[in-house]
């Protein structure tokens, strides 16, 4: 994966086989090295409901 900047300016990651046909769309390439994706994020526990069974 390569970063590029879409002529809108927003930074997208795209397969390496089509960066040639997305560069001569007007993407740039990207000047800054792609971002580690962020760990997912573990939703808290959630408490227990305290009293016994329904009914």
């Amino acid at each position: 994966m390569v970063a590029l900047t879409a002529p809108n300016g927003v930074e997208v990651e795209v397969p390496e086989h089509s960066r040639e046909r997305l560069l001569a769309l007007g993407y740039a390439e990207a000047r800054t090295e792609p971002k580690p994706k962020a760990a997912p994020r573990k939703r808290p526990a959630k408490p227990k409901a305290a009293g016994g069974r329904g009914r």
